[in-house]
């Protein structure tokens, strides 16, 4: 593939990958925890954890191995996307924002924008 197509497939590749991550992460908490049979209902806060965490670490990691070079700027630039994503929601958050019918608000704390702020760091680090 030529390195202009790569290039401009950085972004949507690296957008799909951070969708695509959930489904398998949401499969296997499923299966883990409800699995054993002891815990009934499903909790929901181990996958609002975690999904911010691996989806940041696969936008991140995914989006600078389909850049055909230049990986770690890459991967710096997408890093920073991320933070800016991040701070934005928060800040829609904090200010009540509706915005489609959907109203922003931070549960458990703030712990999703935390959690994708740590993966966006590792998947930096990683890369």
């Amino acid at each position: 593939m030529p390195g202009w197509m790569r290039w401009m497939a950085v972004l949507p590749v690296a957008l799909l990958a951070t969708v695509l991550s959930t489904v398998p992460l949401h499969f296997v908490l499923y299966q883990t925890i409800t699995g054993s049979g002891v815990v009934e209902p499903y909790p929901e806060t181990p996958e609002r954890m975690l999904v911010p965490l691996v989806g940041a670490l696969a936008f991140i990691c995914v989006g600078a191995r389909v850049a055909p070079k230049h990986e770690v700027a890459t991967a710096t630039v997408l890093f920073a996307l991320w933070l800016l994503f991040a701070a934005t929601f928060v800040a829609l958050a904090l200010s009540g924002a509706h915005l489609g019918g959907l109203q922003f608000n931070l549960q458990r704390a703030g712990l999703g924008p935390v959690m994708a702020v740590v993966g966006a760091i590792a998947g930096l680090y990683s890369s």
